[in-house]
Parts: structure tokens; C-alpha cells; sequence
């Protein structure tokens, strides 16, 4: 996995939007301040950072301590995200990341 949350904040405007539109259809797992973690396929985004994930499912603290709640569709508000990371085995996600190391 691959955290960005904080690593977005070092990006220009158009360095982070260009990075955010090549996770578009990527799997993230997203933490937000209630402690649940929403994994799923990141859709869209917007201007406060809210994310539209499709295929989501809801987990409690850590997937692996439990099932999974199938949401589907769902809408996280950016103000609630304390961490994102996105499944690096995609060869994609290789390429995206190497560019936006050459960024920072």
C-alpha cells in the first residue's frame, strides 16, 4: 500500500490533480476519524477533497479483524479522511508514483 495522504499536501495544484486523475478506477483503502475503513474504487473527487468510491465495502479498525459491510456506492467527506492509501500491485499505480516522486 501506499499512503498520499500527507504526500498530496508537498504537490502543486496541477501536480496533485494530475496525480488524483491517474488513481481515478483504482482501489483505495480510506480511513476516516470515526476509526471504520472504507475500501473501494475511487470515482471522483472535488475541490474539499470529498471522494466518491463505487464498490465500497465498510470495515471496523482492520479488514482482517472482521467482515466486511457492502456499501456499493458512497460518498466520504474530506474533512473526515485521516489516511488514504491506494493498492500499489496495479503496474499503473507504478508509473504514477514514480512520476509524482519526480514532482516533490
Amino acid at each position: 500500500h501506499y499512503y498520499i495522504t500527507n504526500n498530496l499536501r508537498k504537490l502543486s495544484m496541477e501536480g496533485e490533480e494530475r496525480f488524483i486523475k491517474g488513481l481515478i478506477n483504482k482501489m483505495l483503502r480510506v480511513q476516516i476519524s470515526d476509526g471504520r475503513v472504507l475500501v473501494g474504487s475511487l470515482l471522483c473527487t472535488d475541490r474539499d477533497q470529498n471522494l466518491i468510491m463505487g464498490g465500497a465495502a465498510e470495515y471496523w479498525h482492520d479488514e482482517s479483524a472482521g467482515e466486511a459491510r457492502m456499501l456499493g456506492l458512497v460518498m466520504i467527506p474530506g474533512r473526515h479522511i485521516t489516511s488514504v492509501q491506494v493498492d500499489n500491485s496495479d503496474s499503473d499505480i507504478e508509473k504514477l508514483l514514480s512520476e509524482h516522486d519526480k514532482v516533490k
